[in-house]
């Protein structure tokens, strides 16, 4: 798994995403995961999805490759971020980048 806004984050084996989703499910019994959309590009599947559970909400846009042969995944590129209700709006966020907005 790619996460290239934060590259720390990326992985690599079945194991290791079998051990994020058992914990995800553990500290969140009540998580629900919501497919919004997904779009098939040849070998490609891009899905977006929002997780939701007591204390977490969660959007996330994940770019599948797919092996045509095996029909397993062969890696994912994965963005997501915590839903910030509350955050600043789109003028301070471009101005908190250097950027000027006027």
């Amino acid at each position: 798994m790619i996460v290239p806004q934060k590259p720390a984050r990326g992985f690599k084996s079945k194991a290791q995403e079998v051990k994020n989703i058992r914990a995800l499910c553990e500290s969140h019994p009540d998580l629900i995961l919501t497919v919004l959309r997904k779009t098939c590009d040849g070998d490609e599947i891009w899905t977006e999805t929002s997780l939701e559970a007591a204390n977490l909400e969660m959007a996330a846009v994940t770019i599948w490759t797919i092996d045509p042969v095996s029909e397993t995944i062969l890696r994912g590129r994965y963005y997501s971020e915590p839903v910030q209700r509350e955050a600043p709006d789109i003028d301070a966020f471009m101005t908190s980048l250097g950027a000027s907005t006027g």
